[in-house]
């Protein structure tokens, strides 16, 4: 047992070795040209107005999350519904329904939580 704790040591001290040695290839073959302009902050093609840290509204932020919460339902609930046949047939039918919908259920919450929270 211990054999197979050595062979994952093995396996992550070889990927970092392995990512040291090609950051420190790339960086010494890139080459390097500094000039004020690569230092400006980037606007689509536009002359940068003001600094380059605004603050933003967490509003935004909180949209990101939950939009992302969104599409990790999707791709846990999408397998589910896939199998749910196969489920019924099997006498599993009720039990992943009531899964499912206790799933779908905790989600709605936090998104009447975030509705009436104003984000």
């Amino acid at each position: 047992m211990l054999l197979d704790f050595g062979v994952v040591l093995a396996l992550i001290l070889g990927s970092l070795a392995a990512a040291a040695l090609f950051l420190g290839v790339s960086a010494r073959l890139r080459p390097r040209h500094p000039t004020p302009e690569k230092g400006v902050v980037y606007e689509c093609g536009e002359e940068p107005v003001g600094g380059g840290r605004v603050q933003y509204n967490n509003r935004f932020y909180v949209t990101a999350v939950v939009f992302l919460l969104f599409d990790v339902e999707v791709v846990f609930v999408y397998p589910v519904v896939r199998v749910f046949r196969a489920w019924t047939a099997a006498g599993r039918g009720a039990a992943a329904l009531v899964e499912l919908l206790l799933f779908v259920g905790i989600l709605f919450g936090g998104l009447v939580y975030v509705w009436r929270a104003g984000d």
